[in-house]
């Protein structure tokens, strides 16, 4: 509840807290948190705890920040960024064509870190890697 409380400091602390708990009941307040907030240290707070968490239910959420900055030509820096992070952190089919959005924006920092999540995104798994090299070596 402290993540919901008018206290900025308060909420800080408690999106904080909730980062390294891990708590999977903390997705709803934090994406409240991320939907309704205007400062950028606190969105960061409660965007990373989400991240942490890892619950999909935030991707919508963040994919919406995304589409609202990239459509108004507003609010690049940190939030912009947290949020192409975050997105590239949870991946899926759903976060590639925002990301690819922001490609086209004007704040370099931006564009750089929608190049970078896409890259991660694309990038197969170690095991998926292994499976996809062959071996061309003679092991006789």
């Amino acid at each position: 509840e402290d993540v919901s409380n008018g206290d900025y400091r308060v909420q800080k602390a408690a999106a904080e807290a909730l980062s390294k708990i891990g708590d999977r009941r903390a997705v709803k307040p934090l994406i409240k948190v991320i939907r309704q907030v205007n400062d950028s240290e606190l969105y960061a707070a409660a965007a990373y705890a989400l991240g942490k968490i890892g619950d999909r239910r935030a991707v919508e959420p963040f994919i919406k920040e995304l589409l609202h900055i990239v459509t108004y030509d507003s609010g690049y820096g940190s939030t912009c960024e947290i949020t192409i992070e975050m997105l590239g952190k949870f991946g899926g089919a759903q976060v590639v064509e925002p990301l690819i959005k922001t490609l086209g924006v004007r704040d370099d920092d931006s564009r750089t870190a929608a190049h970078m999540a896409l890259l991660e995104i694309g990038k197969p798994e170690p095991d998926q890697r292994r499976r996809s090299v062959k071996c061309h070596c003679y092991c006789g």
